[in-house]
């Protein structure tokens, strides 16, 4: 499914967070977006996914106006999985991934043994079957993560939102969580802090600095030492890894950058 942006504002308290902002997702694309913390990417994910309200523009997802569906129209299309946060129930696993099944569900309809089958095959998708019965807050982060997307894979939705969703997470659980997200086909939107794992996974990059997009395109076209620099304000060498073929971004310390200065004079 596309997704279409077209000169969305958003503001909070009388404040506008991101500005006039347009950007378009194709069917099947990962499309990430990076930028300083405070730069509005968060917000822009928030207003896509609709937990923010925003006050100018429009969004169209397949041509359907996307302010104008229902929540529980919206939550067959698309999927969010976000920052880690505290479960306020004691709930299962099981029980966690089952909710992703709501949208599909009339008010107090008892889960089907379809819904477990679909349940069943999301946990054995991200490797946690095993611990169906396990209580959610005992996990560890990236296992709370992996839980959460088999939650949006439960969902059966064709766009699935990751609104910096391996912030908390080490390289490992990281790397997973954006692996289990690619393999599933569908089409994905990310705000990313990490500039290395941006470049790996997704197809295209938005740049949002100061509530404005400043660049977009390929990691390869984006990604350069004159944008770092100037967008998150470090000196790095960038490279295309002879392994990988992708953008790889080793970033300097300033007091390196100083003494190569003062060396050259």
């Amino acid at each position: 499914m596309k997704i279409a942006v077209q000169n969305v504002t958003t503001t909070i308290q009388k404040r506008p967070i991101i500005q006039d902002m347009s950007l378009d997702v194709g069917s099947g694309e990962c499309i990430g977006i990076i930028g300083p913390n405070g730069s509005g990417k968060s917000t822009l994910l928030k207003s896509i996914y609709r937990a923010l309200p925003y006050d100018a523009g429009e969004i169209y997802v397949d041509r359907i106006d996307w302010a104008a569906c229902s929540a529980k129209e919206a939550a067959k299309y698309m999927a969010v999985v976000s920052q880690e946060g505290a479960a306020q129930f004691d709930f299962s696993v099981e029980e966690m991934v089952l909710m992703g099944r709501s949208p599909h569900k009339k008010w107090f309809e008892a889960d089907s043994d379809d819904d477990r089958r679909v349940v069943k095959r999301a946990l054995e998708q991200v490797g946690l079957w095993e611990d169906r019965e396990r209580s959610f807050i005992t996990l560890s982060g990236g296992e709370k993560q992996r839980v959460m997307i088999a939650r949006a894979i439960a969902q059966q939705a064709q766009i699935l939102v990751l609104d910096e969703p391996t912030n908390h997470l080490d390289i490992h659980h990281q790397l997973q969580v954006m692996e289990i997200a690619r393999e599933l086909g569908v089409t994905i939107i990310a705000a990313l802090h990490d500039l290395n794992i941006a470049a790996a996974y997704c197809d295209r990059i938005y740049v949002v600095d100061n509530g404005e997009i400043v660049a977009s395109g390929t990691p390869a076209e984006v990604l350069t030492e004159q944008l770092l620099r100037r967008v998150f304000q470090v000196e790095t060498d960038v490279i295309i890894h002879p392994k990988t073929n992708s953008v790889h971004i080793t970033y300097l310390p300033a007091r390196s950058v100083a003494a190569v200065a003062e060396v050259s004079r």
